[in-house]
């Protein structure tokens, strides 16, 4: 059984409630679901499909809790022409030691040199937590009513590529959605946070984003990579535009009662899809950025995704561990004294439908011609 810790440190993507002062929340139990999915596409019809659940507690009972997921296509000659990958990770925060604990996240993309092969690829990370406020931890009466209120933090970026400067990018699409609940005794869940946005590739390489919830375009950085310190024609690329998370913190509130154990679960997911030939999508969350070159090294031979992650690396730290740590606050609802101010602390993150205890899957993972 692992130790009980004083505090709920955040998601980076996500955020939550840190010590200040000694007072803290109580997270008494963990759980974690995991699940990366790459679909590969020829001529539009389904060609093949890799999925990878993985469970905490329930498939493993070791941290990090990792699912990956990869396809690539090969020609005649046993080349890569294509290739998706996705990664989603869970590692707990009571055992990693991280400062901030690195809770989430989701790496994943995608890329082809052909006209014909597209992908569909997807991560999810869903934790829950059991969590109590003890009397002697808030300086509030057994049963108080009180009210917490904390921030969910969002570290990322979303990613276009192609190797046409005047590349029509219709048909890349890339989704980030992220869902805060809470759930008291046997109610259902109340949603504190609901958000996500959609970024779809346009004409002459633009992209156009739209949000939903707690998220609003006007917040993102919607930029090309190039100004960050990429050569794009010494790494042969003529598209590389990014649509950022900086970092940004989202505030919600709950009620509870002092000495009530109650649960807060955080969803978090991210897809790309992929369409058309020297085109590729990422998205990173809360990891440093790694899936997006070694796709494109197995299809093009060289280091220019690597070259577009360095560029994004210099535009936001994906893994959220450069954010600040805004006040959090708790206080009573029926009284107005006995505020106790708490930090919350960032935490790393980084889809789709979780189905526990499903084994993995695999089906034609690569196909020639």
């Amino acid at each position: 059984m692992r130790p009980r810790i004083k505090s709920i440190t955040a998601w980076t993507v996500a955020a939550a409630i840190g010590a200040a002062g000694g007072a803290a929340a109580e997270v008494l139990d963990i759980r974690a679901e995991t699940r990366a999915v790459v679909q590969q596409f020829r001529m539009g019809v389904l060609a093949g499909d890799d999925t990878n659940e993985e469970s905490l507690p329930g498939s493993t009972t070791t941290v990090p809790v990792i699912a990956r997921a990869r396809l690539d296509r090969l020609n005649e000659s046993m080349e890569v022409t294509a290739s998706g990958e996705s990664v989603a990770m869970f590692n707990d925060p009571r055992v990693s030691g991280a400062a901030p604990p690195d809770d989430v996240g989701i790496d994943i993309a995608a890329f082809s040199l052909d006209g014909e092969t597209t992908y569909s690829a997807e991560g999810r990370v869903l934790e829950t937590r059991m969590v109590r406020f003890g009397a002697s931890e808030v300086n509030l009466a057994e049963g108080t009513p009180a009210r917490a209120r904390s921030l969910l933090l969002i570290a990322g970026g979303l990613v276009l590529v192609a190797q046409d400067p005047n590349a029509d990018l219709t048909g890349l699409e890339l989704d980030v959605q992220a869902t805060l609940t809470q759930t008291r005794g046997a109610g259902t869940p109340q949603t504190l946070l609901n958000g996500s946005a959609t970024v779809i590739g346009a004409a002459d390489g633009a992209a156009q984003i739209t949000g939903t919830g707690f998220v609003s375009p006007a917040t993102l950085l919607n930029i090309q990579l190039d100004t960050f310190g990429i050569d794009l024609e010494q790494a042969e690329i003529g598209v590389a535009r990014a649509v950022v998370f900086p970092a940004l913190s989202f505030a919600y509130e709950y009620d509870f009662n002092v000495g009530e154990t109650f649960e807060l679960a955080l969803d978090f997911r991210a897809a790309v899809r992929t369409a058309g030939a020297n085109k590729g999508a990422a998205a990173i969350f809360g990891l440093p950025q790694v899936v997006l070159g070694e796709t494109m090294r197995r299809v093009r031979g060289n280091e220019s995704g690597r070259s577009v992650e360095r560029a994004l690396a210099t535009a936001v730290d994906t893994t959220g561990s450069n954010a600040t740590r805004p006040p959090t606050t708790i206080s009573p609802v029926l009284r107005l004294c006995g505020t106790l101010g708490l930090e919350s602390l960032p935490v790393v993150l980084a889809p789709l439908v979780w189905f526990a205890g499903r084994p993995r899957r695999r089906r034609s993972a690569s196909e020639s011609g």
